[in-house]
């Protein structure tokens, strides 16, 4: 009887901290792991299968058999280039919702996101570029990639590649933000999509993970106060052998005083 009421208090406890500041901050920051997380998938399964198709041990069977096989190869890259655009889409719609509330708590870190934002996202036409396409690819017609293979007297290497043509996207009914336009104008008739998402990729990744690791020390008294009862409800948990139930672990606590330095 006496470990049922104990359960029932731990219980009743927890769905009183499930209400708190503390907890709202962990979902967002596992909300924003997992965010993350699935944009890192997609864009390495979409690396993952241009690196399949520019293979060239795979000659034989995307460019000298039945061509299906190359169609379905570039059906799949469609598929991945669209997830990946949209969970970057994701990405930042979700954290713009909530980031600057959580900097808001030291205004220094604050400040220098706001300023990294206009350089890295709103005067960074290759981001708005990358926006862009995802909202033509939800908005008006799939993009229709082209597979190429080449060599030439200077490169007499085989080179393979995937594009996208600069005259579909103009050509196109979409409204383009006329900084997009004037990207896309700039771009060869051949638009090397892969290239450009590449470099974005680790950019923006990057910025991600950095303002992440700011907002996990913008406000050192909430993240020691997560962390206590964080550690609060794995103790009781592992006592009353329900640890199994909770939505965190020792592994995110860890992480959080590594980050925090607490």
């Amino acid at each position: 009887m006496e470990r049922i009421a104990l359960i029932h208090k731990y219980l009743n406890d927890f769905e009183i901290f499930r209400k708190t500041e503390e907890f709202l901050f962990y979902i967002f920051l596992k909300e924003n792991r997992t965010h993350y997380s699935i944009l890192r998938t997609n864009f390495y399964e979409l690396l993952k299968a241009f690196d399949h198709h520019n293979d060239p041990s795979y000659d034989n069977i995307i460019w000298q058999s039945k061509p299906n096989i190359r169609w379905k190869l570039q059906r799949e890259i469609i598929r991945l280039l669209s997830n990946y655009l949209s969970s970057i889409y994701w990405m930042v719609n979700f954290s713009r919702k909530k980031q600057s509330q959580y900097l808001s708590a030291n205004p220094n870190s604050l400040n220098q996101f706001e300023l990294d934002k206009i350089t890295n996202f709103k005067n960074n036409a290759t981001h708005q570029f990358v926006q862009d396409l995802r909202n033509f690819v939800n908005h008006e017609a799939f993009l229709k990639i082209t597979s190429i293979k080449s060599s030439s007297i200077e490169k007499p290497e085989i080179e393979r590649n995937i594009y996208i043509s600069r005259e579909q996207l103009l050509n196109s009914s979409f409204n383009w933000k006329s900084q997009v336009k004037d990207f896309i104008k700039a771009q060869e008739e051949k638009i090397y999509i892969i290239d450009i998402l590449q470099n974005h990729f680790h950019k923006f990744s990057m910025f991600q993970n950095k303002v992440y690791k700011k907002i996990i020390c913008a406000d050192i008294q909430l993240t020691q106060n997560l962390i206590l009862q964080l550690e609060d409800f794995i103790d009781r948990a592992m006592t009353l052998q329900l640890s199994h139930i909770l939505p965190f672990n020792q592994a995110n606590i860890r992480y959080l005083k590594y980050i925090s330095k607490l």
